[in-house]
């Protein structure tokens, strides 16, 4: 059995330091990834696969935020799953609105893949920084 909270580590460490292509080989092609109800990168849907996932999420972070950073505080394993909590920051590149906002991610791995991730963040906060609301 894959040591999934270190598959996961592996994942924030990649991402930090902008090497998508690692966090992609750690997806399954058939991986459920499910963005925060109402968040500026939700499409009412989850994405499915990873391209769907460069395409509506890494992609837009890049382009739509600046000096994105995801810190992690804790990261918990239970078996097949992995829960992380920490936050989000940087700024939001069309109106310059700094956000720090909290989140948690739920992994669920299979064979050393993450098959479904789910996301859970400070939607209010994501709206504010975007402009939505005041």
């Amino acid at each position: 059995m894959a040591d999934n909270v270190a598959l996961a580590e592996k994942a924030y460490e990649a991402f930090g330091r902008g090497d998508v292509e690692t966090v992609l080989g750690l997806l399954s092609e058939n991986i459920e990834w499910y963005e925060a109800e109402n968040s500026p990168f939700w499409p009412g849907r989850a994405f499915h696969g990873p391209q769907e996932i460069v395409e509506g999420v890494f992609a837009r972070l890049g382009a739509e935020t600046k000096d994105f950073r995801i810190t992690i505080s804790r990261i918990v394993g239970y078996g097949e799953t992995v829960l992380v909590q920490g936050r989000y920051s940087g700024s939001w590149v069309a109106n310059g609105t700094s956000f720090d906002l909290q989140m948690a991610h739920i992994w669920d791995f299979e064979g050393g893949k993450a098959v479904r991730w789910q996301q859970c963040t400070d939607t209010l906060g994501w709206a504010r920084a975007t402009g939505d609301v005041k």
